[in-house]
């Protein structure tokens, strides 16, 4: 998260260049924390298109047309530009899910709030989610680090409403595998690109079926098989 007042760009839009070369910018250029949001905005989409490995210095002042020497006033490395945007949209899946759930009165709905939060976040993100996907099993790729942190607070998340509705604490082994069998079959609907509406619904009644039937108490309905047809997806 950027430090002072400057708002942060939104990751799902890319942003004019500013000039490069001869002469100033306009006189409406952003500066200060503005300009961090802008190069974190541009490095999103640069991001979205080549993934870490593929992006360089050179095609983040390309997008967010700056110059070298500014870039590194903001920032020591790509590096610590796509650590930011990676943590940012993180930290924004996760506030997302916490707010739909604690807007519930009981463990089932705190769920398909929660599920439904992770969809949407995923159809916001846009293409940037799919190079986040990619690379959650690239140890070279700030997305293989923040994963691993955004899956155990997920798992701190469940646990914790769990037992304010009286459930019993459940082996955090089990919230792991939960946690990454829903990520697993959710992940689908945007990578390695998005599906057509009817595929992502799908994968929601998938997604809902493992982690209801899992946490469903005896007395709970469950949601049914989610059948197939055999045809094959679009």
């Amino acid at each position: 998260m950027s430090s002072g007042t400057g708002k942060q760009a939104p990751l799902g839009k890319a942003p004019r260049p500013l000039r490069r070369g001869r002469g100033r910018p306009p006189a409406s250029a952003p500066a200060g924390d503005d300009l961090r949001e802008h190069v974190i905005a541009a490095s999103a989409h640069v991001y979205a298109e080549h993934g870490y490995r593929h992006t360089t210095v050179e095609r983040i002042l390309e997008a967010a047309g700056i110059s070298r020497p500014t870039f590194y006033r903001l920032f020591s490395d790509r590096r610590d530009v796509i650590e930011a945007l990676v943590a940012r949209a993180n930290d924004l899946l996760y506030a997302q899910v916490l707010a739909a759930a604690e807007q519930q009165r009981d463990l089932r709905g705190a769920v398909v709030a929660a599920v439904d939060a992770y969809f949407e976040w995923g159809l916001n993100l846009g293409p940037m989610v799919g190079a986040i996907y990619n690379e959650i099993h690239d140890p070279e790729s700030p997305a293989s680090s923040h994963r691993a942190r955004v899956i155990a607070r997920m798992i701190a998340l469940f646990d914790s409403i769990a037992a304010e509705h009286g459930r019993p604490r459940l082996d955090p082994i089990f919230w792991d595998a939960l946690v990454c069998a829903a990520e697993h079959a959710a992940s689908g609907a945007f990578w390695p690109k998005r599906r057509p509406p009817a595929e992502i619904e799908r994968r929601r009644a998938v997604v809902l079926r493992i982690l209801l039937a899992s946490l469903a108490s005896p007395r709970e309905r469950v949601p049914p098989l989610p059948l197939y047809d055999g045809a094959p997806p679009k």
